[in-house]
């Protein structure tokens, strides 16, 4: 039972890191070969380009990982118990074990962005942060859970049933 937990965990975090680095990567590719650089290091600069980091930022960043690998202790668990042990689904599973993953990236982001900004018109700000950060954490979420939910619980079937 402890072991169909693990497996979960393993493959939600998996997929979580390659979708993570291909949206670093991509971003660099389209750079590095539409703009004619000479070589990686000027596109990198062009495309992250590198300025003081502010200690809200870092700390907005390593809050958001915290949050996030919770999530996945918590979801990836329960993506394998229902798989495995309930027989659930694969892609439906999987779809939501990512869709939690960026509802619960909505909600952090939302309640980080509003402490980090409490000196501000804070009614009219807690709306449009709602509004915009939403927005954009269910789609990209449907996209995400979409993608690669099928993934993702055949994945955990596949590494549980051997």
């Amino acid at each position: 039972m402890n072991n169909h937990k693990r497996i979960g965990r393993k493959v939600l975090l998996k997929y979580y890191l390659i979708f993570t680095l291909l949206l670093l990567i991509i971003p660099l590719l389209i750079e590095l070969f539409y703009h004619n650089h000479p070589d990686v290091l000027t596109a990198l600069k062009a495309t992250y380009k590198f300025k003081r980091v502010e200690t809200t930022g870092v700390l907005f960043v390593f809050l958001q990982i915290a949050v996030i690998s919770i999530g996945i202790w918590f979801f990836g668990a329960r993506a394998s118990k229902a798989i495995l042990e309930e027989g659930k689904p694969t892609f439906r599973t999987g779809f939501f074990a990512i869709f939690k993953l960026w509802v619960l990236y909505f909600m952090s982001a939302v309640l980080l962005t509003v402490v980090s900004n409490y000196n501000t018109d804070f009614p009219q700000f807690l709306i449009n942060s709602i509004v915009w950060i939403f927005y954009m954490s269910i789609l990209l979420g449907i996209l995400h859970g979409v993608i690669l939910g099928y993934f993702v619980g055949k994945e955990i079937k596949k590494i549980g049933n051997k």
